[in-house]
């Protein structure tokens, strides 16, 4: 799914490796994950990490490059379009499984 959507908003790309889009679903599910936790610890940590997703896409949309890692190599560019679909398609994939373990929980004890 990632990969179909980064070649539709990204036609001219020959070739796509899709690491950090993985990077930014584990980073999805991770913060749905600590949204979902009880303490208020992860809440805020959860919080944080929505903050901080969008400014590091605005910055790598208007500075034309990565955050982290500024060269990257010859023919090697920046795709905020894939870090945004990975981090979208972890966090769908959490708040699924979330809604799913607590509908089979309530089966099972309700």
């Amino acid at each position: 799914m990632i990969t179909c959507v980064v070649l539709l908003f990204n036609p001219e790309i020959k070739f796509y490796r899709g690491l950090s889009a993985v990077d930014w679903a584990l980073y999805g599910i991770l913060m749905v994950q600590l949204y979902f936790a009880k303490h208020w610890f992860w809440k805020t940590g959860a919080a944080m990490m929505f903050i901080i997703f969008p400014i590091k896409i605005i910055y790598q949309i208007i500075l034309k490059h990565s955050m982290f890692v500024p060269d990257m190599g010859a023919g090697i560019v920046n795709m905020p379009s894939a870090h945004i679909t990975g981090a979208l398609t972890g966090v769908t994939c959490a708040v699924v499984y979330h809604f799913m373990i607590k509908k089979n929980a309530s089966r099972h004890h309700g």
